[in-house]
């Protein structure tokens, strides 16, 4: 109990709101600086408008966390339902954030969970 939001989430939204409750029991030292990116919602052209002046941008991924560890500034994530694929936009902010130093993945929530802990423990 004491989700946040837990059971009323749409089913792609779900894999997501577990996570950042996962890692706020697990890890709740780096909780406050994970964030989510609601990006790949449908929105209407004018709210997509003006999301893309506000600066929300196409295939960022769905997780930040700024927490830099051993030799990575922070970790980044792409939650995919199953056997789901990055989009082109998505591979390029991946590329982009593994040549920045960070460790950026494209991950179920089972390894996202597994990441996120090998990350915690410097064993990336």
């Amino acid at each position: 109990m004491g989700g946040i939001g837990l059971y009323q989430s749409p089913h792609r939204a779900k894999p997501g709101i577990l996570f950042v409750n996962w890692v706020h029991r697990e890890y709740p030292a780096a909780w406050p600086w994970l964030h989510h990116s609601p990006n790949g919602k449908r929105r209407t052209k004018a709210e997509g408008a003006k999301l893309k002046l506000m600066g929300v941008r196409a295939g960022f991924p769905d997780l930040y966390l700024a927490w830099p560890l051993g030799q990575y500034r922070g970790l980044v994530i792409e939650m995919k339902l199953g056997k789901g694929k990055a989009t082109p936009a998505q591979k390029t902010w991946l590329a982009h954030f593994k040549k920045c130093g960070y460790v950026a993945e494209v991950l179920t929530l089972s390894a996202a969970k597994k990441t996120f802990t090998d990350y915690m423990e410097c064993k990336i």
